[in-house]
């Protein structure tokens, strides 16, 4: 676990290449927490080695082909590469997990999104800002969709919605590739400033 840990702390802190090193420790060290392979992906993802993040945690799911964070990771992997279909059975599968989750149709609309089907997308996100309701989860994946159109000012909105609810894992925001195109943004930055980095 140490070496997990450290792993996401170093990665966070935009030390990816170090933390690939300690996650690749920890999944090796502990080859059936799935957890581990997930991050594996992600940190990968984060160097922008989006093939080799996908070839990890498909590789992950051949052997927890029901874990749900593998799936999460796939959907964000995906993107990248131009695989939409890889996202969107990733996203049916953590919908299936999450069934009572406020976040299912935020979630789903973000895998549509990727997938190029906007009007379905479109449809599940009205419905999920029907549910929002202040669910911090919710303004999250919202905000992946409304980026993925290239919607930046209602990005914005909704992460300052889910940074206001104080959202635990926006630290990510740091380091996660996806939000890309916001770094530049005054708004973005306050955000970043707000989790307590630089910005």
């Amino acid at each position: 676990m140490a070496h997990h840990g450290l792993a996401i702390f170093l990665n966070i802190v935009r030390r990816s290449e170090e933390a690939l090193v300690e996650v690749q420790k920890a999944a090796a060290l502990d080859p059936l927490t799935p957890l581990f392979q997930a991050h594996v992906g992600w940190i990968l993802h984060c160097l922008y080695r989006h093939q080799e993040a996908v070839e990890a945690v498909l590789a992950g799911l051949e052997a927890f082909p029901n874990d749900y964070y593998l799936h999460r990771m796939l959907c964000y992997c995906s993107a990248p590469i131009g695989r939409g279909d890889l996202a969107m059975h990733a996203a049916e599968k953590m919908v299936l997990m999450v069934e009572r989750l406020p976040s299912r149709d935020a979630m789903r609309s973000v895998a549509l999104a990727i997938a190029g089907n906007r009007q379905e997308a479109e449809r599940l996100r009205e419905e999920a800002q029907r549910n929002w309701k202040g669910e911090p989860d919710i303004s999250y994946w919202l905000a992946v969709t409304s980026l993925t159109f290239g919607e930046k000012e209602k990005a914005l909105d909704w992460l300052e919605k889910a940074s206001a609810a104080r959202l635990g894992f926006l630290v990510i925001l740091n380091v996660e590739p996806t939000f890309d195109p916001l770094r530049s943004e005054p708004r973005f930055q306050a955000i970043l400033r707000k989790l307590g980095f630089p910005g």
